[in-house]
């Protein structure tokens, strides 16, 4: 993650507007800051959970469901809290709780998404429509066998050509619903599609793939790859970052990708490290300077601005590059009484 990989420094296709990791971040930081959000952020982020995991459950018991009353209020909310402060939900994000990995995973999907549609500068009804098309995306797992859905170990090819189904189940859930919109729909059946025309379930290429499937399809594979699940362990950030690379341009649209791994930058939010002289720290947000990261001491809360080995200008402090791992429950309780002390 530290070192080699800068992807801040990557130049954009002109079709995809990019503020830039730094600048978006400075914008961003001094505006709204982090601390302020991220109190906010949690409270909204277990109401979105909720919300994936009643919506899931009304789908697999045949419930009836609105999107109007059941889900967009909270996808409203969620939008503008992360137009304040995007920062504070990537760091959400890094938490692997004990949920189903089916909710948990529509969760990050959800707020990945919304929070590179907000450093592209998306219209707010664009980034809602995409923020709804996220939560909805795996609906059609549940009509999947849990048997194969939880099966420990790889998947038979028989298997796994029943999961490629689910794009398809979810278009039949939405369909029977009044108040979706057609081009969710599209969006939630596409998110498996590959530019290379190799995706599922209809082998669409890349100008016939709605764009919100294209930026899903990125998300989604990144907090699959990240994330334990019953038939593969979870990769590093850093591993799954260099995955993205490769695949860009033949699975994942290029321009995107490249957006989306400077959003995340060489340390993302909310990852737990020490500083070369052994210090705990929270990484919050980008810093003002190209390499750098604000960052909170966990032991006597001191807020400090602190680079990469890299981008270290002289003999002081930096991020430890073997000393990187997510941030969990503890830190957040720990950040949370700083935050309010």
């Amino acid at each position: 993650m530290l070192g080699e990989n800068n992807y801040s420094s990557y130049t954009f296709s002109q079709d995809v507007q990019v503020c830039g990791r730094d600048a978006y971040a400075m914008k961003a930081t001094i505006e709204h800051p982090f601390e302020r959000e991220f109190l906010h952020a949690q409270s909204l982020a277990k109401e979105l959970m909720d919300v994936i995991y009643d919506v899931y459950a009304a789908f697999r018991c045949g419930s009836s469901v609105s999107v109007s009353q059941d889900i967009q209020p909270i996808i409203e909310r969620c939008q503008e809290s992360i137009s304040r402060n995007l920062y504070a939900w990537l760091a959400l994000c890094q938490t692997k709780r004990k949920q189903s990995y089916l909710i948990e995973h529509a969760f990050r999907t959800t707020v990945l998404s919304m929070s590179l549609a907000s450093a592209l500068k998306w219209d707010s009804r664009e980034t809602l429509k995409l923020g709804l098309s996220a939560l909805l995306s795996d609906v059609g797992k549940v009509m999947i066998p849990s048997s194969i859905l939880n099966k420990e170990g790889a998947l038979t090819s028989a298997e796994y050509a029943v999961i490629r189904v689910h794009p398809l189940e979810g278009r039949k859930l939405l369909q029977q619903l009044s108040d979706v919109d057609a081009s969710v729909i599209d969006i939630v059946v596409s998110h498996h599609e590959r530019i290379d025309g190799q995706g599922y379930p209809q082998g669409l290429t890349a100008d016939q793939i709605p764009l919100s499937a294209k930026l899903i399809a990125i998300t989604d594979a990144f907090d699959a790859m990240t994330s334990e699940r019953a038939y593969a362990s979870a990769r590093s950030i850093d591993d799954a970052m260099k995955i993205l690379v490769q695949c860009k341009g033949e699975q994942f649209d290029e321009s995107l990708t490249d957006a989306f791994l400077a959003l995340l930058g060489n340390v993302p939010s909310g990852l737990h490290v020490k500083s070369s002289s052994g210090r705990a720290l929270l990484i919050l947000e980008p810093g003002r300077s190209l390499g750098s990261y604000r960052a909170i001491s966990l032991s006597d809360g001191l807020e400090l601005e602190i680079p990469t080995k890299d981008a270290v200008s002289s003999q002081s402090e930096y991020i430890a590059p073997d000393s990187i791992e997510a941030m969990n429950e503890s830190h957040i309780q720990q950040l949370n009484a700083l935050i309010t002390a």
